[in-house]
């Protein structure tokens, strides 16, 4: 009995490894870049990416940033191929409005006011290659994100959406 245990404890090592390598990726947020949806401190367990074509529009997903040599939590809001724009707070992908159903009103109007804004997310316009992935935070006036480090790859991507799990009363998948 004593050596069927010892065997089995290097397989349940590698399982666990593996499970938390490739399929679950659990994520402490940093700061509040992504507020109302995620708060600074949130653990969240994340999906592990495995192709492109698992990455679709406003997915939250993990992201390794070489500019900021860590990784952070953003927003997919353009895919490779296309133009993304911003125009007076509305979100214009290939010349199309594009609606942002994540969005709390209250949350940005109070933003907008507390920090003297007249535009949540400043005017901008983009053309995408098609290997490139434009991500966002959802607070946008304090997010650093694709406006300033550039377009991202899916290389970069590490995980997508999943379920925060702590604290108890942010429990919530962000999917």
């Amino acid at each position: 009995m004593y050596k069927l245990k010892k065997l089995c404890l290097p397989g349940l090592v590698t399982l666990i490894l593996c499970l938390f390598t490739f399929i679950v990726l659990p994520v402490k947020v940093k700061g509040t870049s992504m507020m109302p949806t995620i708060h600074d401190g949130d653990f969240i367990l994340m999906t592990g990416i495995t192709s492109h074509k698992q990455i679709h529009r406003f997915d939250i997903v993990d992201v390794r940033s070489a500019a900021l040599k860590e990784d952070i939590i953003k927003r997919v809001i353009g895919l490779p191929g296309e133009e993304i724009s911003y125009k007076n707070d509305h979100l214009y992908i290939d010349g199309k409005l594009v609606e942002e159903p994540f969005f709390k009103l209250s949350f940005i109007q109070k933003e907008k006011r507390e920090l003297g804004l007249t535009q949540y997310t400043r005017d901008f316009k983009i053309k995408l290659k098609h290997h490139e992935y434009f991500v966002l935070g959802d607070n946008r006036p304090l997010s650093y994100d694709s406006r300033y480090f550039g377009p991202i790859h899916i290389e970069d991507i590490r995980a997508k959406n999943g379920y925060i799990i702590y604290p108890i009363k942010h429990i919530k998948s962000n999917d």
